[in-house]
């Protein structure tokens, strides 16, 4: 899959950005903020005073008791269950209105032996019969209250019943307590986890201009929400835009979500990003974080979002958001611009059983970062218990450590570094040699001309010996080539740069070079859509090759980027097989995620359904199942990064993708449980006949 094309987007951004640091001043503003209206909340906390009815479902026992509750004095336990359905039931036929997206969220706690998986089901009855629709769903710990949240938008015409019945989806008898179940508007749930929002709707704006000539002005003409919006003009170099300080509103150490809506009226699609720019106390320059960006078509309103971890040591004297764009002289407007806090409306899973435990048998388990991980609290705990091995996702590729010809920066590589020697991670190195994110310097000389053949080889030879020479003994694998072959060739190597000046040579020339920097390390060879026959025939043919000559290459590093439908597992195994057969040779899988989405589809997934996530748990089970098949020659299991909301492929297609096993809250996926006990999930997307609504006493 040709995988990192927004990187080089960002990567550039960086660069030129790098440019001009230093040149800016800001002031501090005032700080003045639209805030969300608080709507009303239903709720049912058993405490005497609920005004919607509940009661036992099916053939279940409920009683109201008050020795540990969620919050207040009272719950409910559910007990004599012999059904999934025998359950609590809350009746919502006079509030789950349609027209509306409504979350329906409570506490549960049960006394199983191990997790299990519970739903929020609305059961209603259409005057045709008991239907259902199973709103969500997640998997629950023995013996500690947890929150379950489902959304819905109902589209029933006067059903005769409605009902909420919050249940287990596949266990059948444990009994459990519920609490504190509340009912909201989608607006005025996630509007908790909001710590600050603009929706443009006052009169006077707290943003700044960002460049001489910039004018910001709140304008009534165009809305995404109410009735303005802001709108930013006078712009003449790519960075310049509009901008607001963050410092009063984040929190060291914390992940913040940070979204916006934009709109231009140009004919071309435009680049628009967020970044933010960073001063600490102990660094004379400024630093550019990137958050997210976007081609964004004309004439329409377009929402960018991304995630921001504020560094959790060192003193920061500057944290100013940012809004510009590629097009020096854009024009545009923005609204809604929204900074949440996810963990207001659910705390990470820190209880989640360890995935590199489960494996630890079997081989690593690592994780593809970025720095920003580092820099959160949350993510380096979640790190830390769940895997053995990390990559840096860019931070050791060409164009991050070298400012220069011979002038690197490895400050940002060194975290890791040290990130790893400190919580005893093993750390892959990735990667040296790539067509990708080599700055176009490295090929020339100081005329702008292309490198000879060997003058090219002997700047390979140094950055090599600098890079891979700095970690000797640190760093215990390197993807040394990645990406080399292009199938479609006649002889299978891909014409890049590299090719053109060096032929294929330059690909055994840097295995050596790592080898002599550091002989202890091992050295891989990396690459994508290895499921291909063509191209994986290829790599292993150089690779064969290679080593019947005696180059140091030590493995083999299979991506994996799939999807739920494509590649098979046993187009995977056939791989496997094949590169299992070259004596001595390691196997890794290096890159693994697997996406919602075909490349090029045009479908668009909001939200996960239940479908979609049992058939990624099931491929992730049996992907899994393979790898410790053939664990003799698979010594490592890497996940291209750590949760969804974070992953590479929502910037690449532009939408919504669920590719790994934490969600945003940092929760375990059906295909995280799917990992750890598979028992506990569903073989079937349906659910038995719900038993008939009882007839409800209506609260007064």
């Amino acid at each position: 899959m040709k995988k990192k094309v927004l990187k080089l987007f960002v990567s550039v951004f960086v660069i030129v950005n790098f440019l001009i640091t230093g040149i800016i001043s800001f002031v501090q503003p005032e700080t003045k903020t639209a805030v969300a209206q608080t709507a009303a909340i239903t709720s049912v906390n058993f405490e005497g005073k609920d005004k919607l009815a509940f009661f036992a479902y099916g053939n279940a026992k409920i009683a109201v008791k008050q020795d540990t509750a969620k919050e207040g004095k009272k719950y409910v336990s559910v007990v004599n269950r012999k059904s999934i359905w025998d359950s609590l039931g809350i009746d919502v036929k006079d509030v789950l209105t349609r027209g509306k997206t409504w979350v329906v969220s409570g506490y549960v706690r049960h006394s199983g032996k191990k997790p299990i998986l519970f739903s929020i089901t609305a059961v209603y009855n259409d005057g045709k019969g008991i239907k259902y629709v199973q709103l969500g769903e997640r998997v629950l710990m023995p013996n500690k209250w947890e929150k379950i949240s489902a959304k819905w938008k109902p589209t029933l015409k006067n059903p005769t019943d409605l009902i909420i019945a919050i249940h287990p989806t596949v266990d059948k008898t444990t009994s459990y307590d519920v609490d504190n179940v509340q009912i909201m508007t989608e607006e005025a749930y996630m509007s908790q986890a909001d710590v600050f929002k603009d929706m443009f709707e006052s009169n006077t704006t707290v943003w700044q201009p960002r460049g001489d000539g910039v004018k910001i002005k709140l304008d009534n003409s165009r809305s995404h929400d109410g009735d303005k919006s802001l709108y930013v003009s006078g712009r003449t170099a790519f960075w310049h835009g509009v901008q607001i300080p963050l410092t009063k509103y984040l929190v060291p150490g914390k992940s913040y979500r940070i979204s916006m809506w934009v709109y231009h009226t140009s004919m071309d699609k435009q680049g628009i990003m967020l970044t933010v720019q960073r001063k600490m106390a102990d660094e004379q320059q400024y630093r550019y974080d990137w958050i997210g960006g976007s081609q964004i078509e004309g004439d329409g309103w377009a929402q960018i979002n991304g995630n921001y971890n504020v560094p959790k040591s060192g003193k920061i004297e500057e944290l100013v958001l940012c809004i510009s764009s590629w097009n020096p002289t854009l024009s545009f407007w923005i609204d809604d611009v929204t900074i949440s806090d996810p963990t207001r409306i659910q705390q990470p899973n820190y209880d989640l059983p360890s995935l590199k435990e489960r494996y630890k048998n079997d081989f690593k388990v690592g994780v593809a970062i970025g720095y920003g991980e580092l820099m959160s609290d949350v993510d380096s705990q979640f790190i830390v218990k769940h895997f053995n091995s990390i990559t840096p996702g860019n931070e050791m590729k060409p164009e991050s450590v070298l400012r220069g010809p011979d002038n690197y920066d490895f400050t940002v590589a060194d975290a890791f570094v040290d990130f790893a020697k400190k919580n005893n991670i093993a750390i892959r190195g990735h990667t040296l040699v790539w067509h990708n994110q080599t700055p176009d310097w490295f090929f020339k000389d100081s005329n702008g001309n292309l490198l000879k053949k060997d003058e090219l080889l002997k700047r390979l030879k140094n950055h090599i010996y600098t890079v891979v020479g700095r970690y000797k003994g640190k760093i215990y694998a390197w993807d040394v080539v990645n990406e080399a072959i292009d199938e479609t060739q006649p002889d299978g190597y891909r014409r890049s740069t590299w090719y053109n000046i060096c032929g294929p040579e330059y690909i055994e020339k840097a295995f050596i070079w790592a080898h002599e920097a550091d002989p202890q390390a091992k050295l891989f060879y990396n690459d994508y859509n290895t499921e291909i026959p063509q191209k994986r025939m290829f790599i292993y043919n150089m690779i064969k090759n290679m080593k019947a000559k005696g180059i140091p290459i030590h493995g083999v590093g299979l991506q994996c980027h799939i999807n739920i439908d494509n590649p098979s597992v046993e187009d995977i195994e056939e791989t496997i097989k094949l590169f299992s057969t070259i004596p001595g040779l390691e196997i890794q899988i290096t890159e693994l995620d697997m996406s919602f989405y075909q490349w090029g589809s045009s479908v668009y997934y909001v939200e996960p359904s239940k479908e979609m996530l049992l058939k990624q748990a099931k491929k992730y089970y049996e992907l899994f199942n393979l790898f410790r098949k053939y664990k003799n020659v698979i010594k490592s299991v890497t996940l291209w990064g750590l949760k969804d909301d974070n992953s590479w492929l929502r910037g690449v297609f532009n939408k919504p993708d669920f590719p790994l096993l934490f969600d945003e809250y940092y929760d375990g996926k059906l295909a995280f449980w799917a990992l750890i006990d598979n028992s506990i999930l569903p073989q079937d997307t349906n659910l038995t006949a719900p038993p008939a609504i009882p007839k409800i006493k209506a609260k007064k």
